[in-house]
């Protein structure tokens, strides 16, 4: 199961830092510098950076916390294999389940994506 898990958890990640396949890879110092900002930089650019750091840092975060939930109710997604779901397709995935399922606009947002990948990219037999 830990493997498992852990191939899930690089397609969460792969697909959190890819959002064109055109785009170079994030890369752990890209990160590093987003979560560093420059004290010598305007604060305005050091809040935004530091934003996008928490953002990344919490999108992860609940990805691998949603593969574990999901993995422990056997309802593990099957994400295409051949390349990472682009962010405009990520998107709409989550747009057209949050639509159909208004009862779930108080949970939690990785909550909910996680629940929408997993409904859009069902396991055949489940």
């Amino acid at each position: 199961m830990t493997h498992g898990l852990l191939k899930y958890s690089a397609i969460a990640i792969v697909l959190v830092v890819t959002p064109a396949a055109a785009q170079s890879p994030f890369t752990a110092q890209a990160l590093y510098s987003l979560c560093s900002p420059d004290t010598t930089e305007a604060k305005s650019d050091r809040e935004a950076a530091e934003t996008k750091c928490g953002t990344y840092i919490l999108g992860l975060t609940d990805g691998m916390f949603m593969m574990q939930l999901l993995a422990s109710h056997s309802m593990t997604p099957c994400m295409p294999k051949e390349a990472a779901i682009d962010i405009a397709k990520a998107r709409q995935i989550f747009d057209n389940y949050f639509k159909a399922h208004p009862q779930a606009a108080h949970n939690s947002a990785g909550l909910v994506m996680g629940m929408a990948l997993a409904d859009a990219y069902k396991c055949k037999g489940n």
